[in-house]
């Protein structure tokens, strides 16, 4: 899995250098397509047909979205220091929360592939998470004769869990409709997160509800 930032020209600088000369070989090719790909989804939009290039003309860089929820985390206290009659770790809750991040995010998954992270302040995007189970469907996007699919369709939950020994804050996405996978994230600091993990499985079918953390 990996994180999918608005700044272009890291992956333009990277484009550059896969482009050899005049007799690429066919790797360099393939290389050179996955750049713009790559600048595609980034958000640069000089390589779309209407400015003179190969790839899909987008109506607006945000992908549709659908069915999944938008999410907003702030320094909210959820509560568990309460609970330290039956929970070890509910004694520590405390410094946690009153120490928590006030860099306050909505989160909402879209159609373009990613889950988007927003400041919920100013409304300016702080990164975007590409799925690995559908990285191997990005290119559909650029096809100029795209057909709407279903990407990051699903809600996602984020909430305060102890993990690892320590509190932490995780958001949990699925695909909805877009694919059969659920991913978790760490977003305590939700300016620099952290990827956990991401499980797919045929026989997990589409997850359509809202997951849930809870206590083992």
């Amino acid at each position: 899995s990996r994180f999918a930032t608005p700044t272009a020209e890291t992956l333009l600088a990277a484009h550059l250098l896969s482009v050899l000369g005049p007799t690429a070989t066919p790797t360099q090719k393939a290389k050179e397509t996955a750049d713009q790909v790559a600048l595609y989804v980034a958000g640069n939009r000089k390589l779309e047909v209407r400015k003179g290039g190969t790839l899909r003309t987008r109506r607006a860089l945000l992908g549709d979205i659908v069915n999944s929820t938008p999410m907003y985390q702030g320094p909210l206290d959820e509560g568990w220091g309460t609970f330290t009659t039956t929970m070890a770790e509910a004694t520590s809750y405390g410094t946690f929360a009153n120490s928590k991040n006030t860099a306050t995010t909505l989160y909402v998954g879209a159609n373009d592939g990613m889950l988007h992270a927003f400041n919920a302040a100013t409304g300016e995007e702080r990164w975007a998470f590409l799925p690995e189970s559908l990285q191997s469907l990005v290119p559909l996007l650029v096809d100029p004769g795209y057909t709407h699919r279903y990407f990051v369709d699903g809600s996602m939950t984020v909430s305060d869990a102890y993990v690892g020994g320590a509190w932490k804050s995780i958001l949990v996405g699925v695909l909805g409709a877009g694919g059969k996978s659920v991913f978790g994230i760490d977003v305590t600091n939700p300016t620099s997160p952290t990827v956990l993990w991401e499980y797919s499985n045929e026989d997990l079918g589409y997850v359509l509800s809202k997951p849930q953390i809870v206590r083992l």
